[in-house]
């Protein structure tokens, strides 16, 4: 899997023309160091020079949603487009503190704001970085700013602080043969990789091949350019700082553009953190009062609300149904919105859409999921002969899929099935009745027809039925007619035999393996997993559990995992998808709807996981409206406090108890049918005790 990872990357950026055995003498990256140490349980056999086994980073990304700045555990920056790295040396007068050599990396993410925090602690003191985005400009740009700080009498003495431009990034070497630094703007290859706020005191730029910028401390030389035809070019910017004095140094960042900053973006307010975090807080503070429960799992909600709307601006290209979904739950409605309208501006006249946009099944299930939270009918009804052409054309293409043999056609029958149903609700809220009848009968003759299917080859061996469906992100894939579309009723036996063949055989401490197409666990078929557990009611925790404990400390997951120590394996350091398939399990642990009727907190009374909960739910979107809520837990007694602003009423409220609950009190009427509490649409209060 590593090399060809390797290949991929390697693929997409201009190589230099040197290899990985002329670096031997630089000071090396810390995660290059693990790797080749055979005592470590990262260690790579072929030694080769990029991040193959500790693939753990957060990115921020640009108005297309592409990552162009990383920050890993270390402190180190990584300008992805450039395959640039940028590391920061202190040297306090006795020592030469480098990334992996300081005595304690600590990093977190801010969380009102996307915004990372990283401090690093030497001897005699320590300094802070943090990178943002700065959203007030017609691009999106990004500012990094630098602190050092003293213990002790050390606040007057001079601390050496650089900023340190190397040719490579995680993903490998790759070729810089031109550095210039002028103007205070650092060229890179001709493109400004960045600006400074203030002149740095020492420049030193050079041919890594000939001795890497720690010539610098023997030289003490400046040089403001440098070219290698090899490629291997890299600088110093250093400056002398005085703790005492509070000096922070400003760094701008300008993506997708080979042109300098104009005068109006390069003259930057000192405040330009707190008033980006302002604006930011002032837009998207709603969201964060949602879910709210006293616990580490705060800021993990936090972080991932701000991934998620960073990664899905207004230009965003996303082609994935479950940001989707996850928009609409958290009501970033103007952002799915944007999105969708633009794909149904590549509707062709027949029905179809070009590749790079969400197919035609799924843009219908997410445009119909859209319309059912927002209840923005505008957007049906100005766009209502498209919906219909794409109706038509998919029932056109049903014959051409092959259940028997081809297990991805089984996937989009699933969806075409949901979106079959999706087109009849909408023509009844239109109130075209005969044209909901006519998607029904489709919808009823297609999910009749997979019905008998997964009930045939899981009837008799389980085993069998799944390689039937093929590997396992096939079968998992195909579950989504449980969770998200809901095809089939909870608990349907065919559904519980393939969950605990999954289980068994495929998971390891609740994490999804996949051995045959990686090494390693896949974080979103884990989430997957999970959300189609806790829809059947089944065991969630471990997969629950597992997303908290491996976590980092600003609140990503990588796309892939070591499953022994949970190092980052994958493609991508800081996987958006795996952050909103948490934010879609967590909201579903706290409210989920099923048909007619709404769940109240049904992952949390199950679980070992939420001991004496302390949780607050504010104006969370439901199918049926708002809703708040409040479960305050004393010694053996929960109360559930409930404020719903329903715009339709539900059937019926639920909440799932364990078997030790029993209810002491409630406003209204209640039915108990097993470990369910059935109460009427008006209750407004309940008590709960469990005998312990």
């Amino acid at each position: 899997m590593g090399n060809h990872l390797l290949k991929a990357f390697k693929s997409k950026r201009q190589a230099p023309a040197y290899s990985a055995v002329e670096i031997g003498h630089w000071i090396l990256p810390p995660w290059f160091i693990r790797q080749v140490n055979p005592l470590n349980s990262s260690y790579q056999w072929n030694n080769s020079f990029a991040n193959l086994s500790c693939r753990n980073w957060t990115g921020f990304c640009n108005e297309w949603g592409e990552q162009i700045i990383t920050v890993d555990g270390d402190g180190i920056f990584s300008f992805v487009r450039s395959g640039v790295s940028l590391e920061i040396w202190v040297n306090d007068g006795a020592y030469l503190y480098t990334p992996g050599k300081y005595l304690r990396t600590e990093q977190k993410a801010t969380p009102e704001f996307p915004c990372v925090e990283t401090e690093s602690r030497f001897d005699n003191g320590f300094y802070k970085s943090r990178v943002f985005p700065i959203e007030s400009f017609r691009n999106r740009i990004f500012g990094l700013e630098f602190e050092v700080g003293a213990n002790g009498a050390d606040p007057f003495n001079n601390f050496l602080f650089f900023l340190v431009i190397r040719p490579y990034d995680h993903n490998g070497l790759s070729a810089i043969r031109k550095l210039e630094f002028k103007n205070r703007r650092m060229r890179v290859n001709n493109y400004e990789l960045f600006y400074l706020d203030s002149e740095p005191e020492a420049v030193f730029c050079t041919d890594a091949r000939e001795g890497d910028v720690t010539d610098y401390f023997k030289l003490e030389i400046a040089r403001s350019s440098v070219t290698s035809w090899k490629g291997s070019c890299t600088a110093l910017l250093g400056y002398s700082i005085r703790p005492a004095d509070r000096t922070i140094i400003r760094l701008y960042h300008k993506p997708d553009s080979f042109t300098m900053f104009v005068k109006q973006e390069i003259d930057f307010s000192k405040n330009r953190f707190f008033d980006s975090k302002q604006l930011w807080i002032s837009r998207y503070n709603y969201q964060h009062r949602m879910i709210k429960t006293d616990s580490e799992i705060d800021s993990i909600f936090h972080a991932n609300l701000n991934y998620l709307k960073m990664f899905n601006g207004p230009r965003s290209n996303s082609t994935d149904i479950y940001q989707l979904l996850a928009l609409n739950r958290f009501a970033f409605y103007r952002q799915s919105r944007s999105y969708l309208l633009k794909t149904l501006k590549k509707v062709r006249w027949d029905g179809s859409i070009g590749s790079g946009y969400l197919p035609p099944e799924k843009l219908i299930y997410a445009l119909t999921d859209y319309y059912q939270f927002s209840k923005d009918f505008k957007i049906i009804e100005e766009n209502w002969q498209i919906l219909k052409r794409i109706g038509l054309w998919l029932i056109q293409n049903i014959s051409a899929l092959a259940v028997e043999t081809k297990p991805r056609d089984l996937i989009n029958l699933g969806w075409i099935c949901a979106s079959l149903r999706a087109l009849s609700l909408l023509n009844e809220d239109k109130g075209e009745l005969e044209d909901s009848r006519f998607f029904q009968t489709h919808f009823q003759k297609l999910k009749a027809r997979m019905l008998e299917f997964f009930t045939r080859v899981f009837k008799e061996n389980a085993r069998d039925g799944f390689r039937k469906v093929g590997s396992i992100s096939d079968n998992i894939d195909n579950l989504s007619l449980s969770y998200p579309l809901r095809l089939y009723e909870q608990r349907e036996r065919f559904v519980n035999k393939w969950l605990n063949l999954i289980i068994e055989d495929y998971t390891y401490e609740g994490g999804v393996i996949s051995p045959l197409e990686f090494g390693g666990v896949d974080l979103i078929l884990t989430a997957r997993l999970g959300l189609i557990l806790l829809r059947e009611g089944l065991n969630h925790d471990p997969v629950f559990r597992f997303f908290r404990d491996k976590v980092s400390s600003t609140g990503t997951w990588p796309d892939r995992i070591h499953p022994v120590n949970g190092n980052g394996i994958g493609a991508a350091g800081h996987s958006p998808d795996v952050g909103c398939h948490f934010l879609l399990f967590l909201r579903d642990l706290m409210v989920m709807e099923e048909r007619e009727v709404l769940y109240l907190l049904p992952g949390v009374f199950t679980s070992a996981l939420w001991r004496e909960p302390q949780i607050e739910l504010q104006c969370i979107p439901t199918l049926f409206g708002e809703i708040s809520l409040k479960c305050e837990s004393i010694g053996k007694v929960t109360q559930i406090k409930f404020n719903p602003s329903f715009r339709q009423k539900p059937r019926q409220i639920r909440l799932i108890l364990d078997s030790r609950d029993r209810l002491i009190y409630a406003d209204s009427k209640v039915r108990r049918a097993g470990n369910c509490l059935e109460l009427e649409n008006d209750f407004k209060i309940a008590r709960i005790r469990r005998d312990l």
